[in-house]
């Protein structure tokens, strides 16, 4: 792979340039590469140590066609044509517009292509590039061509990362939306990527001519509106899935405090009620003498009233008093009969 400690794309910015690496896969070779039009090479560049790009490219009579491909082998999801004209015209314009898009409805203007007099013309649309050298024979733009085709392929790349990036977004939502740590841990690379890795205008300031190819590449390929729609709607996703788990612990949060609240409640009075059983209970062993006392006078009064022998009559002194505190009818009943109602007879 490339030098990791030199920039080997000095166009862009250190920490862009040093995480493009590219390996010549015809002689297996990983020193500096550049695309050379003028050569048949097939090439593997990798960008942001996940996403791989395999470049093949053919010279033919008279261009030299350079197939774009997100796997070793398959089909070119994109083309790009290097010419050697002399000039640009209506005839050379057909001719790339019929290389590129199978049809002739492409047309340059301000937003699709950029041409230097004398040097190069260069020209974009969705399916690739056309580059125009238009340097006299002994003379060539190979270098300016590897620049703008390894612009196109930062403009592919980001795009791909943020393919990724909603990918990676869907499946968390779909498998590990209880898993809040994983969704933090997914939020936060993609904070990371953004702060490494993407810039809306990752050529340096001074490179005016490359910096105007970057926006024209960079437009047609909406890179910018992909990036901030995709991470948008990931980091809506995740911040969501966030906030719903906050807002499921609050909600068990306050569902235990009012359980453990309840049991609380429950223990105090289960304690209010206990301490008031003890409390009659204490008072009615203190008072239990004068009690017995008083249940001996009301059953000798009773008995005497009512010709029960006196004897049975003490004996029942401890029922009475149990009768007496438990039962207020029969206490009142009593207490009647203590009163004056004399002639009140039982029943036989």
């Amino acid at each position: 792979m490339n030098n990791k400690t030199e920039n080997p794309y000095p166009f862009l910015y250190d920490i862009l340039g040093k995480n493009i690496t590219a390996k010549d896969l015809n002689n297996n070779q990983d020193s500096k590469i550049t695309i050379n039009p003028n050569e048949e090479q097939f090439i593997e560049y990798t960008f942001f140590n996940d996403i791989n790009f395999y470049i093949k490219s053919k010279i033919e009579t008279d261009k030299t066609q350079i197939e774009v491909r997100t796997e070793k082998t398959g089909f070119a999801e994109y083309k790009l044509f290097y010419y050697k004209k002399d000039k640009v015209d209506d005839k050379v314009i057909k001719q790339i517009s019929q290389d590129i898009k199978d049809s002739k409805a492409l047309k340059p203007n301000e937003n699709n292509s950029f041409s230097k007099p004398f040097y190069f013309f260069f020209l974009i649309c969705e399916k690739g590039f056309a580059f125009c050298d238009l340097n006299e024979p002994s003379k060539d733009e190979s270098s300016t061509f590897d620049r703008f085709f390894i612009l196109f392929l930062l403009a592919l790349a980001y795009n791909k990362k943020m393919d990724k990036f909603l990918e990676a977004g869907e499946d968390i939502y779909d498998k590990n939306k209880e898993n809040v740590q994983a969704i933090i841990d997914f939020r936060e690379s993609i904070y990371a990527f953004n702060l490494k890795y993407f810039f809306e205008f990752p050529v340096k300031i001074d490179r005016a001519e490359t910096l105007n190819i970057w926006k024209i590449i960079a437009n047609n390929y909406f890179v910018k509106q992909k990036h901030d729609e995709i991470n948008s709607q990931v980091l809506d996703l995740t911040n969501i899935i966030v906030k719903n788990q906050d807002k499921q612990k609050l909600e068990y949060e306050k569902e235990r405090k009012e359980a453990e609240e309840k049991i609380q409640n429950e223990i105090q009075e289960r304690d209010k009620t206990l301490q008031k059983k003890l409390t009659a209970i204490g008072l009615a062993i203190a008072l239990a003498p004068i009690l017995i006392d008083i249940a001996n006078l009301i059953v000798e009064y009773i008995a005497f009233k009512q010709n029960i022998n006196i004897n049975i009559a003490k004996i029942l002194a401890p029922i009475a008093i149990v009768v007496i505190l438990l039962y207020p009818k029969i206490r009142e009943k009593i207490f009647n009969l203590i009163n004056g109602n004399e002639n009140e007879k039982p029943e036989t």
